[in-house]
């Protein structure tokens, strides 16, 4: 096995690893952990089901806490949504950084609810403590839960050739929102200094050309057009 040591473990770690312990065989597992499917699904009554997912609670304080509790709730949500069964739950499980004061506490969750809220989701459990060692932007995991009939779910694993795909935003639309709130209040020079900055370790490999279009959330939706590409490039 190769030694990974930051990011998603590779399909080899997964599946020699992971995939090969997974506790209790379970008869009511419709759909279990799989490499690239972001949903598990059980069966939790004759013709219903269950699914879930689990990320990383990412909170990015120079956001400001509403808009980091925001993303910190899409990003849980969004793997969900994509089984096609309406959300329901949520659990959260905060483990801070001792920095972290009451008052601040307070407008994180606040804003966190409210952005559950609108989406329909209820919290039903979880964990809130400051840790030693622990900091932004990883800060801490969180499940979220969609229940619906078990004839009306979906998983990439059910796509067939010929099947018509429906892409309601850009590709990577997760991780380029994320990037481009943090380019609020950069010049444009500053800007390209942290797409350089993001993408290094992949300049002396697999990428030698970029086109950088820099812009914050607010700038590009101002824009109905989209930026142009070049051949060689890529644009952030």
């Amino acid at each position: 096995m190769s030694e990974q040591r930051t990011g998603k473990v590779t399909a080899e770690i997964f599946e020699q690893v992971i995939l090969r312990r997974l506790g209790a065989p379970d008869p009511g597992v419709v759909v279990g952990p799989a490499h690239g499917v972001d949903v598990g699904v059980v069966r939790v009554a004759p013709g219903t089901v269950m699914a879930l997912t689990s990320d990383p609670v990412f909170i990015v304080p120079a956001y400001g806490w509403v808009r980091a509790a925001w993303f910190a709730v899409h990003i849980l949500a969004s793997d969900a949504a994509t089984s096609g069964l309406p959300l329901r739950w949520m659990t959260v499980d905060l483990n801070l950084p001792p920095a972290i004061t009451d008052e601040e506490l307070a407008a994180l969750w606040d804003a966190f609810s409210g952005a559950c809220e609108a989406l329909g989701i209820a919290v039903i459990s979880g964990h809130t403590a400051r840790y030693d060692g622990c900091n932004w932007p990883m800060a801490g995991g969180g499940t979220c839960m969609a229940v619906g009939p078990e004839s009306g779910f979906v998983t990439p694993a059910m796509a067939r050739p010929g099947d018509r795909v429906v892409i309601t935003k850009g590709a990577a639309i997760e991780a380029t929102a994320l990037f481009a709130a943090a380019f609020r209040g950069h010049s444009p020079l500053e800007r390209h200094r942290l797409v350089y900055a993001a993408v290094a370790p992949l300049l002396s490999g697999a990428v030698h050309a970029l086109n950088i279009v820099a812009r914050t959330p607010e700038e590009s939706a101002s824009i109905s057009q989209p930026s142009a590409q070049s051949n060689n490039g890529t644009s952030v």
